[in-house]
């Protein structure tokens, strides 16, 4: 059974070895001791005191007197040397070095004994507790003199911590020019350029209205506003259509070439199909949703816009582009995929006929590709075909 007796002796032996150590440079282990040996002075008795406590500190008093007469000593020879006296600075940091290690190692133990002991100092008066005391004043009295740990400036402190790196940033930021200081026409421009990115590409400015404007709106299909001309003007849009198809069907490499022009009116396309109003939906998801009635205008509205495209061979246009690209992935495809699906959105019966129905060339070529297609594509991406099957 360990008892107060064993653990004092085991705390007597240790802080001996710490004695016998002080200034020994192969003591690796001194810089741990303390963790490891602090719970042994729960226990303690006074007798430690008179030894081995007071001799300790003494030593370390004496080691610490030792090296700081060394410094003083050397400080003229360092000031006065035209030689190099990096060896020499580097010896009396290595003194002070160990100098830490020791008081370090000693210090820890000393604080627990001396708030488990300090009742019974005050109420005895124990000079020798009162020398222990003198001891460490004296150790932190000299080493507030020592120049190795005296308290240096603010600025100096803080270009040390500045690294080479953080002095050129900080230099730059100096010697950049603020924004309002700039010329009028420079500062425009910046703000141009930042404004477009982040406020006018992701702006839907309404090119959903070009559809419109070029055929006909839902509300004057269903009011029959429009009057009929004697004389029937070409369908632009269907022009434009007529176009893209043949586009589509004279290419014949594997990779088809980026065409601007078709992807921004895919895109218009696709938001003509109510594909501009999701947003919307979505930021009022939280409010009360929308009666009966206006579920079902909203119904006829999708199916006019679907159909109004279907009618010029927007369907067949996305079958001939699909088939053209062969399987590859490009951004056209992704643009025409999407146009897919927002003419199908709604189960529209009548695209599903015009998809399945008509013998188009492109409908066996694309179903000969169909899993070769399926593979290439992540699965997140869906596909025109196989929603209207």
């Amino acid at each position: 059974m360990v008892t107060s007796e064993h653990l004092n002796s085991l705390l007597k032996n240790i802080l001996n070895l710490i004695r016998r150590t002080v200034g020994e440079e192969s003591a690796p282990w001194m810089v741990n001791i303390a963790a490891h040996a602090g719970q042994i002075v729960i226990n303690s008795s006074e007798e430690l005191l008179l030894d081995p406590v007071l001799p300790l500190a003494e030593k370390i008093c004496s080691r610490a007197v030792a090296v700081f007469h060394k410094e003083e000593s050397m400080r003229g020879y360092l000031k006065s040397a035209t030689e190099d006296t990096s060896q020499v600075e580097g010896q009396l940091q290595d003194e002070f070095s160990l100098l830490v290690r020791d008081v370090y190692a000693f210090y820890p133990l000393l604080i627990k004994y001396v708030d488990l002991q300090r009742a019974h100092w005050l109420k005895h008066n124990i000079k020798e507790a009162e020398a222990v005391y003198n001891y460490v004043a004296q150790i932190f009295n000299i080493w507030s003199k020592s120049q190795a740990h005296n308290a240096r400036p603010t600025r100096i402190a803080w270009q040390k911590l500045l690294s080479t790196s953080k002095k050129r940033i900080a230099i730059n930021c100096l010697r950049s020019v603020p924004l309002y200081n700039l010329r009028r026409h420079r500062a425009i421009n910046i703000f141009l350029q930042i404004f477009k990115e982040m406020w006018l590409e992701e702006e839907n400015t309404g090119q959903e209205q070009l559809i419109e404007n070029l055929t006909q709106s839902f509300e004057d299909a269903e009011t029959k506003k429009e009057v009929e001309e004697e004389e029937e003007k070409p369908d632009r849009l269907s022009q434009l259509i007529v176009a893209f198809c043949r586009n589509a069907t004279t290419e014949q490499s594997g990779h088809m070439s980026e065409d601007d022009l078709y992807m921004h009116y895919a895109d218009i396309f696709s938001k003509s199909c109510g594909g501009a109003d999701e947003d919307e939906e979505e930021e009022e998801g939280e409010e009360e949703g929308p009666s009966i009635h206006e579920q079902e205008m909203e119904k006829q509205k999708l199916l006019f816009q679907q159909s109004r495209l279907a009618n010029r061979g927007v369907a067949e246009m996305t079958l001939l582009y699909i088939s053209a690209c062969k399987g590859v992935q490009s951004p056209m495809t992704m643009n025409t995929l999407r146009l897919g699906i927002s003419i199908l959105k709604g189960g529209n019966v009548e695209i599903q006929k015009i998809y399945l129905s008509r013998n188009y060339f492109v409908l066996g070529d694309f179903e000969f590709r169909h899993e070769n297609w399926w593979e290439k594509t992540p699965m997140n991406i869906y596909d025109p075909y196989r929603v209207a099957m």
